[in-house]
């Protein structure tokens, strides 16, 4: 649990966050009944939303049997959180990753990063996207906890990120709590229109633009353009 927990605290470093237990290759976890399952209940998610989930349906949509689900999970809730933590923690390798290979001549280039490899991730794979941004509507109190702690990471990383840049910039600020939620606001409001326009194959020519607002924000119009 060491990556997850990483990420939920919003850690940055590439090497920590894939420390510890890995996860199967995509390519393994979806061929397994558990992947299908887990893939399955993100579709269900992203189409129903979490109120409208139930087990008949993502079994019959895994094609796998109630006996198989409940061998691999305790119930629904576990398995949400499950798909949910392993999409989440893929993508933010993939941005730590990005983050680190950034060309660090260009200015805010890890915030470009983060923002290109949300754009990629929603491209590749629009349901497991639809999902995360999704998961937290029509969840109990009690079980929203999981998708607030990934969006809160996210805002973390994306102010880590922006904040790197005071090596060239000394007196750079850190923005606004209120300035913040706006930039990270403007980028998941970016994706979930996209997607739902089922125009995510254009997310990441408008990457960069976006990335540029974003820094905008955060920087109360000192950097990037709007």
């Amino acid at each position: 649990m060491e990556r997850f927990e990483h990420w939920r605290t919003g850690g940055v470093e590439p090497q920590t966050l894939k420390s510890g237990r890995h996860r199967m290759t995509r390519e393994e976890v979806l061929a397994s009944q558990r992947g299908r399952i887990m893939r399955s209940v993100l579709i269900e998610l992203g189409e129903r939303g979490a109120g409208g989930i139930t087990v008949n349906g993502v079994v019959n949509r895994a094609k796998v049997s109630k006996k198989t689900f409940y061998e691999n999970f305790e119930g629904l809730d576990a398995c949400i959180d499950e798909a949910l933590l392993q999409v989440n923690l893929l993508v933010g390798s993939e941005i730590a990753d990005a983050a680190q290979a950034a060309d660090s001549s260009k200015p805010f280039a890890k915030v470009h990063a983060l923002v290109r490899e949300l754009a990629a991730a929603a491209t590749e794979e629009p349901e497991h996207a639809i999902a995360i941004l999704a998961s937290g509507l029509g969840r109990t109190d009690s079980k929203r906890e999981g998708w607030l702690a990934f969006n809160t990471a996210r805002m973390r990383i994306l102010n880590a990120y922006f904040l790197s840049e005071r090596e060239r910039y000394p007196d750079l600020e850190e923005p606004s709590q209120t300035a913040l939620m706006a930039a990270n606001g403007l980028i998941e409001g970016w994706m979930t229109r996209a997607l739902a326009d089922h125009s995510e194959a254009e997310l990441l020519d408008q990457a960069p633009a976006v990335a540029d607002a974003a820094v905008w924000i955060m920087s109360g119009g000192r950097y990037g353009s709007p």
